[in-house]
């Protein structure tokens, strides 16, 4: 990655190191701490870095936390009680309304949940940033779920781009304010994207693509899930025709049944085409990652059509 972009990045494939590098930067923190987390489930990892949250207020830190509205469902009401006893402040995603509202609206209902805030982010001063696959939950972590902890990645990264990421938070946070989205469209970030609407979604879909298509060596798809689109597949023929060096790792079984026959439709039909695919064994892998050439990207985003 470009000097320009990140002046360092540490690579975390362990959930314990993850989350212990986490507590370790909040404990260092002087100013204000961001964090978005799809799932904040309030076990023994979530328990631990509210703790630590807890300990940054009482240091007058600024603390900010956004969980998202289905994926920590279960957890909501304790995390909000903990927050306001600790004065942290705390802001729910597209919470899911009372029952009579979903009937009431019922079609707006369906498009709210299916628009998530998957995103994994810390942020620490607004000078280091952690962007992973990596939920607050017991499950990545090898010490509190043993040989059944869910295999993810992550970066810690510092560096100029780091601004973006922060700046990101906000706009989550503060509900995509025009001024804060007309901001990101007048600046150039060399590394980190966010696929926060329709339009984003499509061009970080299309960019993709050519890079499947103009690849020279090889590419290397990491994904939980994977039902991708027409294009995507077209794609990923083209560049194994050209220099056959496509691979695909799936995990052997995910949390999601239907998603999980619907991938395995798709990956039978690239096998005839000479497309590596491997299922990792150990555990459920949850990584997303995409590798191509001497490009890389790494995020929360899954490999689904949608």
């Amino acid at each position: 990655m470009s000097g320009s972009a990140f002046t360092s990045i540490r690579f975390i494939s362990s959930g314990d190191e993850y989350y212990d590098l986490i507590v370790d930067e909040i404990n260092q923190a002087q100013v204000e701490i961001q964090i978005e987390s799809y799932i904040f489930d309030f076990d023994p990892i979530g328990k631990r870095i509210l703790l630590a949250l807890a300990e940054a207020r009482q240091r007058n830190v600024v603390v900010r936390l956004m969980v998202d509205g289905i994926g920590s469902l279960t957890s909501i009401s304790q995390i909000r009680e903990y927050c306001q006893v600790h004065k942290i402040q705390f802001r729910v995603y597209r919470a899911i309304p009372y029952i009579g509202s979903i009937f009431k609206h019922f079609t707006r209902f369906l498009k709210a949940t299916n628009r998530r805030n998957h995103r994994k982010v810390v942020v620490i001063d607004k000078t280091k940033a952690f962007v992973a696959s990596f939920n607050i939950s017991r499950v990545h972590s090898e010490k509190e779920s043993g040989s059944t902890a869910w295999k993810d990645l992550a970066v810690l990264v510092q560096g100029p781009e780091v601004k973006k990421i922060s700046s990101l938070t906000d706009a989550y946070w503060l509900r995509f304010p025009f001024s804060v989205m007309n901001r990101h469209k007048r600046i150039t970030f060399l590394r980190v994207r966010s696929t926060h609407s329709m339009a984003s979604r499509r061009l970080a879909k299309k960019q993709l693509i050519e890079r499947i298509k103009i690849s020279q060596e090889h590419v290397r798809i990491l994904t939980p899930y994977f039902v991708p689109s027409r294009k995507v597949i077209r794609a990923l023929i083209m560049a194994a025709k050209k220099h056959g060096q496509v691979e695909i790792i799936v995990p052997n079984r995910s949390d999601f049944i239907v998603v999980d026959l619907a991938g395995r439709y798709v990956l039978r039909k690239l096998l005839k085409y000479k497309i590596n695919v491997y299922q990792y064994q150990p555990s459920f892998m949850h990584a997303k990652s995409v590798i191509i050439d001497d490009w890389a990207s790494l995020g929360s985003h899954n490999f689904v059509f949608k």
